[in-house]
């Protein structure tokens, strides 16, 4: 019985790490796409990466930033969304979530966020230069 479990646990693993390697590869080319404005494509593959890892929080992050460059706001504030669910603590999250809320005229969110951000990193120039800017413009 206890060879049984370890044998099940072992593939159970490596079923898991293989998603996990088999996402990177969409992953890797939805950030060239990215890089090279192809937001679309870069889409398509984060889409197929989080398909393969659905933890993959680096993914949604990214996606996230293709849909607000596209200009698909809520998707976009989805995809940060998700990216803070599994990782509170991703101060880049904070800051592109609240480039989307100043995209939309929502300025007391977006500096909400980017004051998530300071939390988390005090020394973080874009995100003290953007609360400026945008109490300005209240």
């Amino acid at each position: 019985m206890k060879k049984i479990f370890i044998i099940a646990s072992i593939i159970l693993i490596s079923l898991f790490l293989g998603s996990c390697l088999r996402a990177e590869v969409p992953y890797n080319n939805g950030k060239n796409y990215f890089n090279k404005g192809y937001y679309n494509l870069a889409i398509n593959n984060f889409t197929e990466a989080i398909r393969l890892n659905k933890n993959f929080t680096e993914a949604y992050l990214y996606r996230g930033n293709a849909y607000l460059y596209r200009k698909d706001y809520d998707l976009a504030i989805n995809d940060f969304n998700q990216t803070l669910h599994l990782d509170p603590r991703n101060e880049e999250a904070y800051l592109f979530r609240g480039n989307t809320y100043k995209s939309l005229g929502m300025y007391e969110e977006a500096i909400a966020d980017w004051e998530s951000a300071l939390k988390i990193n005090p020394n973080n120039i874009t995100a003290k230069k953007n609360i400026e800017l945008s109490k300005q413009k209240e």
